[in-house]
């Protein structure tokens, strides 16, 4: 996938330079071989890109994980493990590339 084809798919990222984008495309395809996953690779391709970008734009906010924490009478607690998709199940774009990489492993298995 190319800087263009994701633009095209994804135009929630209109304020994220081309460098920005064209790294974590090309980061995906560092990790995970190109083409590695056949037919989806772009659409996995584009959803790690975007789940990067979502993070990129929050990193300013609280987006760490969090044990428990009170406030007066108020307590916060929760924890995503890496069995659940760690760092990756925080914005619905790694959820979804998390999906689908257990999908393709249970397949392989499967086979």
């Amino acid at each position: 996938m190319i800087v263009a084809e994701f633009r095209a798919l994804y135009s929630g990222f209109a304020d994220n330079s081309d460098s920005q984008v064209g790294l974590y495309l090309d980061l995906f395809n560092t990790l995970y071989g190109e083409g590695a996953f056949g037919a989806v690779s772009d659409h996995m391709q584009g959803l790690f890109a975007s789940h990067r970008l979502t993070k990129l734009k929050s990193s300013g906010s609280n987006t760490g994980e969090l044990a428990s924490r009170s406030i007066g009478d108020e307590s916060y607690s929760y924890h995503k493990s890496s069995e659940t998709g760690g760092e990756l199940s925080s914005t619905g774009y790694g959820a979804e590339l998390v999906d689908l990489l257990k999908s393709m492993s249970n397949s392989a298995v499967a086979s």
